[in-house]
């Protein structure tokens, strides 16, 4: 037999370079049909930690549900709201404040942040002419995206994927005590 760490830590060996290849893979198909402003690789990495965050996600709803079912129903109602909180159709003041919270959970937030700073960071502008530099920088304005806090995009997705893969081993592990 095996422990959920043991388990979890066979899931992440395996998982994480298959996400990587498909990460590349996406973006080695997309990158020149889209005609992108930035480096390729800093394309494939950011999508490929978003994938690590939302996949920690998904592993963490799927560890404290009882079973298929109920993940599969409960699972849009966790993940849907990623879309809302991302900070690209509505605004973070548009909100309600007792629900502002959960945004600083999603990792599709940080994830859109690291590719808007990709695509129209300082970094890629500099050589653009001022009213199209201009539209870049107020894009990030408008989504309230620093340009110099690329890091914290991924050290948050990084650390929602390791800390949502932490209490999915505790609930795991908790799940198994509780039946055996």
């Amino acid at each position: 037999t095996y422990t959920a760490t043991t388990y979890f830590a066979a899931k992440t060996a395996v998982e994480v370079p298959k996400s990587f290849l498909v990460a590349a893979l996406t973006w080695l198909v997309s990158y020149w049909l889209i005609a992108l402003e930035g480096p390729i690789i800093l394309y494939i990495l950011a999508l490929w930690l978003m994938g690590f965050a939302i996949a920690s996600t998904a592993l963490l709803l799927g560890c404290l549900v009882p079973n298929v079912e109920v993940g599969l129903q409960v699972s849009p109602a966790v993940l849907v709201p990623q879309i809302l909180f991302a900070g690209f159709f509505i605004k973070s003041e548009q909100i309600p404040p007792f629900l502002r919270w959960a945004q600083y959970l999603c990792s599709l937030r940080y994830g859109n942040n690291l590719f808007a700073l990709i695509a129209f960071g300082p970094q890629e502008t500099d050589s653009w002419d001022n009213s199209t530099r201009a539209e870049a920088e107020l894009l990030l304005e408008l989504n309230q995206i620093e340009p110099g806090d690329w890091w914290v995009n991924v050290l948050v997705l990084a650390s929602i994927g390791v800390a949502f893969r932490l209490v999915a081993i505790a609930a795991l592990s908790w799940r198994a005590a509780r039946t055996a």
